[in-house]
């Protein structure tokens, strides 16, 4: 589960040609590290894929089909066979929160026989479910997408096509939102704004505690539903969880629950996300 080599690419604004940088920097990464051998691509999304398997391999995806990627302009669910053709290695995709509650089970504090829900925290919301010793799908791997629970019926648009969703409050667009409103000029870039709340900001601290706050409200929500032992936060926002965290929980634990989930964040912090990508790989080699 290390870290050995690491890149990152800027992709393209047409979607059309997205995946095609992708497969190039794939094959990049390959030739460049011609003295290690590769056992497969894991692909970690943010979006709902109908994972389907094929009759030579029954218990193994062969195909994926994009069901539901609101935040994702490009054709998310042609590129596993694209990675394939390109590198003639087997590739393996899923949401990213499904795949970081993998990597929680694989190589976080998670033992594998406790219930746990992933957040995955960025310009959307996404959680992963792991319940009974395996990620919850639900009828055509739709299930997770609380993000896209309305909890504002007066609220903002959101890119699902509802308003109000607890995405549109506690996203990393929310917390810029936030700051944009408060100081009447825009916002920096969400990794700016952690910085001036780190270095104690009033305006960045007043917009992530907003955005923290309705965190914790979703949150409350998910223990409410879902009864995990524990949460794990995913994403930026855990670079400074000494802020973040105490604020999300006080939020959570703010209306009783039957049950209070452990809160953390994800063992690698805002790095969760690309080691999420091996879990997969490995994984569907022990299924």
């Amino acid at each position: 589960g290390d870290i050995l080599v690491e890149d990152q690419i800027e992709l393209p604004e047409d979607p059309q040609k997205v995946i095609g940088v992708i497969v190039s920097a794939i094959r990049k990464m390959i030739s460049a590290n011609k003295d290690r051998s590769f056992d497969g691509v894991g692909i970690s999304l943010p979006g709902r894929l109908d994972l389907q398997p094929g009759p030579s391999r029954p218990a193994k995806q062969t195909t994926s089909k994009t069901i539901f990627a609101p935040n994702v302009r490009w054709p998310i669910g042609q590129i596993k066979s694209r990675v394939e053709q390109a590198t003639g290695l087997p590739t393996f995709v899923d949401n990213v929160a499904n795949a970081c509650a993998l990597s929680e089970v694989w190589f976080g504090d998670s033992d594998g026989n406790h219930d746990l829900v992933v957040v995955n925290v960025s310009e959307g919301l996404g959680t992963g479910i792991f319940a009974n010793g395996r990620i919850l799908r639900g009828e055509g791997g739709s299930a997770g997408e609380f993000g896209h629970v309305q909890v504002d019926p007066l609220g903002l648009p959101c890119g699902c096509g509802s308003t109000g969703c607890w995405e549109t409050v506690a996203s990393n667009r929310a917390g810029m939102r936030y700051y944009a409103e408060i100081v009447g000029k825009p916002s920096p870039s969400f990794e700016n704004l952690l910085k001036l709340a780190a270095s104690s900001d009033a305006a960045a601290c007043q917009a992530i505690d907003r955005m923290c706050a309705a965190l914790g409200r979703g949150m409350h929500m998910i223990a409410s539903a879902l009864a995990p032992s524990e949460i794990v936060v995913v994403g930026d926002i855990t670079t400074i969880w000494r802020l973040a965290g105490p604020r999300i929980e006080q939020e959570m634990r703010r209306v009783p629950m039957v049950r209070v989930p452990r809160l953390r964040p994800a063992q690698d912090g805002n790095k969760a996300r690309l080691r999420s990508a091996v879990a997969l790989v490995m994984h569907d080699n022990q299924v």
